[in-house]
């Protein structure tokens, strides 16, 4: 991931389980992190990404689900929507993309759960293996 990502994108991605989650669950990612103004309404909030959900993934994602889009809003909450992007053939007709399932009010502590029950995508690495009786 590159080095040069704005400090509230970064943040996105360490709430969702930091740089090597992010390797292994997503393909790719574009953000957002204009300024409030007049003619940005505020329902489009004031930073947002977007994570492209791997390939090899999104069969098992609810809805064939291509994308997660994350949108940081005015009052310090998160409005998390997982989107399905058309086809190339759907591109070419015209027919855009449909979102699956949206949740608004997401608070920090409370982001990984919301990607996760939305995607049915495991976002930690686990204890590897730390519950495992040690012999002596």
């Amino acid at each position: 991931m590159s080095t040069d990502i704005p400090d509230v994108i970064r943040t996105i991605v360490d709430q969702l389980g930091g740089a090597r989650i992010f390797a292994m669950a997503f393909r790719g990612m574009v953000y957002d992190t204009s300024e409030l103004t007049p003619d940005r309404p505020a329902s489009a909030g004031v930073a947002g990404a977007t994570f492209a959900i791997a390939r090899a993934l999104v069969p098992s994602v609810p809805g064939r689900g291509t994308h997660v889009v994350i949108r940081l809003m005015v009052d310090d909450t998160y409005a998390v929507t997982l989107h399905r992007a058309p086809t190339t053939s759907q591109s070419m007709r015209g027919q855009s993309g449909r979102d699956v399932s949206a949740i608004e009010g997401v608070h920090a502590g409370e982001l990984r759960g919301a990607v996760e029950s939305m995607t049915s995508l495991a976002l930690t690495l686990g204890t590897l293996g730390a519950n495992r009786a040690v012999a002596s």
